[in-house]
């Protein structure tokens, strides 16, 4: 009897490659994602403690064209946070979309595994019909030697 051999293997080799692929790539956005966020954190977090400093600052007196120009600083820094937040919003929106891919590839891999090991099973039901009719037929023509005499 042949090996078992499943018919479509090398294209549910090629499936789990691209899963493993389509893994890959989420991590990867996943990632960036994440060093934007930090970087949105950063920022948030300098525009706080700047604006903790104007408060001090104009207490303190200062002129109210130094104040202004913090004011503008903290604009660009208002501006950084909204160009960081549509940069997280695009990140997710990828991150969705490959995240979909992926599931879609985790099905067809899953789908051809259920096949091989229907495949499997059907191989192995015919091996071991195989191997009895072997049996049967030796253990018959050991029975038609005795009939006949011939057994040793």
């Amino acid at each position: 009897m042949k090996r078992f051999a499943f018919r479509f293997h090398r294209v549910l080799e090629t499936k789990r490659q691209l899963e493993d692929m389509k893994k890959s790539e989420l991590a990867a956005l996943m990632a960036q994602r994440l060093q934007d966020e930090e970087r949105l954190l950063a920022v948030q977090g300098e525009l706080l403690d700047g604006q903790r400093e104007l408060a001090g600052r104009a207490e303190a007196g200062e002129t109210l064209s130094e104040l202004m120009l913090i004011a503008r600083y903290f604009g660009k820094l208002a501006e950084d946070i909204r160009r960081f937040q549509d940069e997280l919003a695009r990140w997710d929106a990828q991150i969705d979309a490959k995240g979909e891919e992926l599931v879609e590839a985790g099905r067809e891999t899953k789908t051809l595994e259920k096949l091989e090991d229907a495949d499997r099973r059907a191989h192995a039901k015919a091996a071991a019909g195989w191997e009895q009719k072997l049996i049967d037929d030796v253990a018959t023509g050991r029975y038609v030697r005795e009939l006949h005499g011939e057994v040793r």
